[in-house]
């Protein structure tokens, strides 16, 4: 009889890093544990379906508003979402609640990302699997977030009584491991473990550029962020022009799109997203995913304005990338040229990783 996993994480958000990472840690336990069927628990929660609808769908009149100005190209960028989750994951029938898979799988897996994280907007309990019953339940790198810790001593409570009966806890990043041993008064040992995007090999994530053509003019910088301050955009603005290349967004934000006279590629799914990093000259971004990718690409970046967030501190200590933080105070030609990054220990790091991440498993 072929034993099931089914993982769960925030495989349908559309966010770069969210699909990418769920499609890495299935195509490394489809390569490395074949005797297992692999599934993405397919669980869309309300909360996350209104938050990635559709453009102009059930959002805020304001959202509807700003995204007029943007309507044909988001629009686009969501049938690439949608078309990523359907046709690279193998994801299961919709779920929206534990009771419809609780019988359905012999191993239930938590994956990466900041599933565990109760401060995200589409977070449920339903990611810690509170109060489900299974034969085997283990984690791989779920993260608590950039700044882990802030907890309430109830939702303390409902973690330690939701990890209690996990086999096996992996986790991201040290911040996230020091906050569940505290919650567990180290009844258990927990693992640090890599991201699932750093469990393949830039040559695989390359295979899936047959897929996607971007014609871009280069040479050019990538500039990724969520939501960054006004002094960051100004910081990228002047990169661009000691660089004399053009800077590249994919996300709109706020009127910064307009004013800094970025190109803009708002239409990008999750396989053209990975184009952008690896044909760039240079990336500049506040994002944990770009930072990760960046890496794996060999590239020259930076992580600018983020020097708090102790998930792409904890990943630049481990890999030996703490030259690559900056400062929108610090630009200069001098600040961006000096850096350089020993790739040579970052393979090394990753082969060593990648069979620690077999001996956990």
């Amino acid at each position: 009889i072929v034993k099931k996993i089914g993982c769960i994480t925030f495989h349908s958000s559309h966010n770069y890093g969210s699909c990418l990472q769920a499609y890495a840690l299935q195509e490394f336990i489809k390569e490395n544990y074949a005797d297992y069927e692999y599934d993405i628990i397919n669980f869309r929660s309300p909360i996350q379906k209104k938050i990635y609808n559709k453009p102009g769908k059930g959002n805020s009149i304001l959202r509807n508003i700003a995204e007029l100005f943007y309507f044909s190209s988001l629009s686009k960028k969501y049938k690439k979402f949608e078309s990523f989750i359907q046709e690279k994951l193998n994801i299961s029938e919709e779920f929206e609640n534990e009771f419809e898979f609780e019988n359905c799988y012999d191993v239930l897996l938590a994956g990466g990302n900041q599933i565990w994280n109760p401060r995200c907007t589409d977070f449920s309990w339903l990611y810690y699997f509170s109060g489900i019953k299974a034969n085997c339940k283990i984690s791989y790198a779920p993260s608590m977030g950039p700044h882990g810790g802030f907890l309430t001593s109830e939702e303390k409570v409902k973690i330690k009584e939701a990890l209690s009966d996990f086999s096996l806890i992996g986790v991201r990043e040290n911040g996230t491991k020091e906050t569940i041993c505290d919650i567990l008064e180290s009844s258990k040992e927990i693992s640090v473990l890599p991201d699932p995007v750093l469990l393949l090999s830039s040559r695989k994530w390359e295979l899936l550029f047959n897929d996607v053509k971007i014609d871009l003019k280069k040479p050019y910088i990538f500039f990724y962020t969520l939501n960054a301050s006004y002094e960051t955009y100004k910081a990228v603005k002047k990169i661009g022009q000691l660089l004399k290349m053009p800077v590249i967004v994919t996300k709109p934000t706020r009127k910064n799109d307009f004013f800094y006279f970025f190109s803009n590629y708002f239409s990008v799914g999750p396989i053209e997203f990975l184009k952008l990093i690896k044909d760039a000259s240079f990336v500049v971004t506040t994002s944990f995913h770009a930072c990760v990718f960046s890496a794996i690409f060999k590239k020259k970046f930076f992580a600018i304005d983020v020097h708090n967030d102790n998930r792409i501190r904890g990943f630049f200590e481990e890999y030996g990338l703490e030259n690559c933080f900056l400062s929108s105070n610090d630009i200069s030609l001098e600040a961006i040229n000096t850096s350089s990054i020993d790739y040579r220990f970052f393979e090394k790091k990753i082969d060593e990783d990648k069979n620690n991440v077999i001996k956990f498993f």
